[in-house]
């Protein structure tokens, strides 16, 4: 970032004008500051200066370079503003909606409401989506929160046609007529919350016709200082405007909402009934059910044309939490054929050994074996926790991996090395069979046996003070001390 304004003052100093690829490449590198977030910011808004100074218009690819850059250093609501003066001077693509995507994934407390406003607004302009635009999507889903519910309401509905406005505040109308009749058929919002519905679809232009508007208007003013200058007044404004507008729909318990099916909240015609309904979206699972779950979110890009890769499985894989969800996504990749990763295999035998699965963490391993996929460390990881409950099932486990040509690292050993089923004599082999590998500890390492020896002193005194007899216990403690002195003047560290 540095050498990179450093050849800008040079440019400038020589007397040359900068094109607008200059500042396309300035604000790249402003979005990938080493010197933190706060550097990338102030170089960022005193190129914006600059460029309103100079009376320069920024050229489309330049305004999506800006958009990503103030989203990825967090300062969502100047990337928003950017977006709008963008849409006023060029038709908007999508390009600039993966940037504007990009932006709402920077706001992990209301990215998921941003990112579902900005792809139904994209599907209202008509824009296709790209494999681009799902992976970020799903970085949406995985680590940003839906905000203040009340808002994410205002937002389905703001980014519905007009024609579906009107529809949803009678169909709201209607219903609420037969919720009188038997209360407990349906559950629907209060007659505050419809009355602010019908008052908020009279005053909201068709959204549609307002982006096409703003796409003719190629000579319209500029106002770049605005769009940063503003954004911290516009927040409160909009705070306030959203409290004028606050609904209180019933509360739904979360495990209720879960098992829900979901309307679908990308669309921007779907009536939104049961969305209304849902009160709290507490985690990621439930985020993808709002996008039709693993099976809708896959179908979805089918519609589009699009062919999921492994990187998009692989974020799937990080969201579901059901063994059906996970062999569903393996039949997928099967009949795609696409070949899961290391990663993949991991995500899942992490998720099923949690699950206490150890059978169906087992099936992974054929999984790896029939593909061809070499463990990593996690995998020994896990494989450890499922297979080794005793000294026996250990040395099996060990046996089959040197069968198997597969390394044994200090790594696994320390995983060993800190199994509660296994006996000081079971960690007295692993000891053994590491000076037999020539397999180095590392400091790590040393940490691990000095703790495994601290754990068993304490249990020993607990039990001397029960009265309990523990003479084997200390014989073994005593015996196990005495190799590993010994074992640590054989075994030198590793470097």
């Amino acid at each position: 970032t540095r050498k990179a304004f450093g050849f800008y003052k040079k440019m400038r100093d020589f007397g040359y004008e900068p094109i607008p690829q200059v500042f396309t490449a300035l604000f790249n590198a402003c979005s990938k500051s080493i010197y933190g977030k706060e550097d990338g910011f102030q170089r960022a808004t005193k190129l914006i200066y600059t460029m309103k100074a100079n009376n320069i218009t920024p050229t489309q690819i330049t305004f999506n370079a800006m958009i990503k850059t103030f989203g990825c250093l967090g300062q969502t609501e100047i990337a928003l503003h950017l977006a709008d003066q963008s849409f006023k001077l060029y038709k908007p693509d999508d390009k600039t909606f993966a940037n504007i995507l990009m932006a709402a994934a920077g706001d992990e407390k209301n990215g998921f409401s941003l990112a579902i406003g900005v792809w139904r607004i994209a599907s209202l302009c008509q824009i296709k989506p790209t494999l681009y635009h799902y992976m970020l999507l799903l970085r949406v889903v995985r680590c940003c929160e839906i905000g203040d519910i009340s808002t994410f309401y205002q937002v389905l509905l703001q980014t519905s046609p007009f024609s579906m406005q009107k529809q949803l505040c009678e169909t709201l109308n209607k219903d609420l007529e037969l919720n009188k009749v038997n209360k407990e058929t349906i559950c629907l919002p209060s007659d505050s919350y419809i009355q602010e519905l019908n008052c908020l679809s009279q005053n909201i232009p068709n959204t549609g016709d307002q982006i096409q508007s703003r796409s003719n208007q190629t000579q319209a003013e500029l106002c770049l200082i605005d769009a940063v200058s503003s954004s911290q007044q516009d927040t409160s404004v909009s705070s306030t405007e959203a409290n004028r507008l606050t609904v209180h729909p019933p509360t739904a318990n979360s495990s209720q909402v879960r098992n829900n099916e979901f309307p679908d909240v990308l669309k921007p015609g779907e009536i939104l009934l049961r969305v209304l309904n849902m009160h709290a979206v507490q985690n990621k699972y439930v985020r993808l059910d709002m996008l039709g779950g693993v099976s809708g979110f896959l179908a979805r890009m089918k519609i589009d044309g699009i062919t999921p890769n492994v990187a998009v499985f692989g974020q799937l894989f990080d969201i579901v939490d059901t063994l059906q969800e996970e062999d569903y996504l393996f039949s997928m990749m099967e009949e795609l054929g696409i070949s899961p990763d290391i990663d993949i295999i991991s995500h899942a035998m992490l998720k099923r050994t949690r699950r206490m699965q150890p059978e169906q963490a087992k099936k992974l391993v054929h999984l790896m074996e029939e593909k061809g996929i070499q463990p990593n460390i996690f995998i020994f990881k896990y494989l450890n926790y499922i297979m080794c409950k005793d000294g026996d099932t250990m040395r099996q486990f060990l046996d089959d991996l040197l069968a198997n040509e597969l390394p044994l690292t200090v790594h696994l050993m320390d995983g060993l090395m800190r199994n509660t089923h296994l006996t000081l004599e079971d960690k007295k082999y692993i000891l053994q069979l590491m000076e037999q590998q020539d397999i180095h500890p590392t400091t790590y390492f040393l940490e691990t046996l000095h703790k495994v020896l601290s754990v068993t002193r304490e249990r020993i005194i607990v039990q001397k003070e029960k009265d309990i007899h523990v003479s084997d216990e200390e014989k073994m403690f005593s015996d196990f001390n005495k190799f590993m002195e010994e074992w640590l003047k054989r075994v030198p560290l590793k470097k």
